[in-house]
């Protein structure tokens, strides 16, 4: 997963194109002010009716209402401005899949419709659920999800399909979060889903080679019971000192690798591979000759490059050579200095 900054370099949002910030303004103040009358163009012109959006069925008719709004030709919200160059280009927010062969799809990060519950012990097993004491989810089953940032395209996140489809309509809380039930109260909310555009969610999760042609995606945070260490109780366990933190950020990791189907297809993990091998011969190749660092240097920079497929996993391997001493700290530097530009 490679942090999303939508920020230029003056620190100014990148903004969709203004047609569309234009048709959903008043989309949003109906949602927003809770409004029971709507408006929307047709071929026959505008039309206008009343919705209860206090229940799910009127809200479901409201958006069924509005749903030319993803379809309108001359408004490509998905190719003018998420797959746009100055983001990430063409691919998937969550796993770094390139679009080729496959369309991208825009997913709504905090469910527009309902809020599914998610069974831990399906992701985690029960031994490891019970070991972090079992926290509850703070959002159980909602049939109100966040209907308000329908058309708020801070919501949307770029995903390929095998990632949205899993996906869907999960939203979990930590323990003791807040919950949004209005507009404006997102952020009392602590997600358990990574996102994107946080970039400390983003270090909570690493890569590891297991094999040639297998690289995973595995939680950054280390506990006894994810490394094979622990296998005595629960309060043995405990006597390990781990914080909620800890608890909570392998919590977050794990959950989100499963929701986002991180690590199912072995074609991503074998893809992952070959950027990993390909960042490493070219280190090695310096290694053994550092006077070739300057032909070389372009090459790592292309693969640790933004717009590069799995660019997280490049990167990864030039943090891992210059912590291990192999590389210096000027070489380290250099090869990351444009990786964002």
């Amino acid at each position: 997963m490679i942090h999303i900054n939508l920020k230029d370099e003056n620190q100014e949002d990148y903004l969709p194109p203004n047609a569309w910030l234009v048709l959903v303004q008043q989309y949003n103040a109906d949602l927003e002010n809770n409004n029971i009358e709507a408006q929307a163009s047709t071929p026959k012109g505008i039309k206008t009716r009343s919705f209860d959006l206090d229940t799910s069925n009127g809200r479901k008719d409201y958006f069924n209402f509005l749903g030319e709004l993803w379809n309108q030709d001359d408004i490509n919200l998905k190719e003018e401005f998420f797959e746009n160059n100055n983001i990430v280009g063409s691919k998937c927010w969550y796993s770094e899949v390139d679009s080729v062969g496959a369309e991208l799809e825009i997913e709504h990060f905090r469910p527009k419709g309902m809020v599914s519950k998610l069974d831990y012990t399906e992701v985690l097993g029960h031994k490891t659920w019970n070991l972090l004491d079992r926290p509850e989810d703070t959002q159980l089953k909602r049939e109100t999800g966040y209907y308000w940032l329908t058309y708020n395209w801070k919501n949307y996140r770029l995903s390929c399909k095998t990632s949205n489809t899993i996906k869907s309509t999960y939203f979990p809380l930590l323990p003791k979060s807040n919950i949004a039930l209005a507009p404006k109260e997102e952020g009392k909310e602590i997600p358990v889903l990574l996102d994107p555009l946080i970039a400390s969610d983003t270090e909570l999760v690493s890569f590891e080679k297991i094999s040639k042609d297998e690289v995973k995606i595995v939680p950054s945070v280390s506990l006894p019971i994810i490394n094979g260490v622990y296998h005595g109780d629960k309060e043995s366990f405990k006597e390990e000192n781990i914080s909620d933190e800890q608890k909570w950020n392998y919590l977050r990791a794990e959950v989100s690798i499963w929701v986002f189907e991180l690590n199912k297809m072995k074609k991503i993990q074998k893809a992952r591979a070959e950027v990993w091998n390909d960042t490493e011969d070219l280190f090695k190749k310096i290694i053994n000759d550092e006077g070739i660092l300057k032909d070389i240097e372009g090459q790592i920079k292309i693969k640790v490059h933004k717009l590069s497929k799995h660019a997280a996993v490049a990167r990864q391997v030039v943090s891992e050579f210059w912590l291990s001493g192999k590389i210096s700290k000027d070489i380290y530097d250099r090869c990351l200095e444009d990786m964002n530009k």
